[in-house]
């Protein structure tokens, strides 16, 4: 049951419409062992994290990057980053259109250095 939640996670993430369970449930019972684990153990890449794509049932790879305030770079991008502001000083401006524009520029350059999750949080 434990590997089924986390692979739910998982797959919500990389398809969002796996976020119908019954969806899920055919994904996972199509998968093979060494896919599902592919998806919990990960894959060597420069970035923080990384699952491994199921290609045949349309998984895409997860490509993860630490930075609550601002992408960790490997060295092949050493002093691309922007230092973001935590979300603790963001919050503490009730500001919700800085937030927003916060959250968006952060969200940019994460996916411009080609991670599609951005793990957190930080204060």
């Amino acid at each position: 049951m434990a590997l089924f939640s986390s692979l739910t996670v998982a797959l919500a993430l990389a398809v969002p419409a796996a976020a119908d369970p019954s969806r899920v449930a055919s994904i996972v019972a199509n998968m093979t062992l060494d896919e599902k684990l592919g998806l919990l153990d990960g894959s060597t890449s420069d970035y923080t994290g990384a699952t491994t794509a199921v290609d045949r049932l349309s998984v895409p790879r997860l490509l993860m990057n630490d930075g609550p305030q601002g992408f960790r770079t490997s060295a092949a991008l050493a002093g691309t980053t922007t230092a973001f502001p935590s979300g603790l000083a963001i919050a503490a401006t009730f500001d919700v259109k800085q937030a927003a524009a916060w959250g968006d520029a952060m969200g940019e350059e994460f996916a411009g250095k080609g991670a599609n999750v951005q793990l957190g949080p930080g204060l």
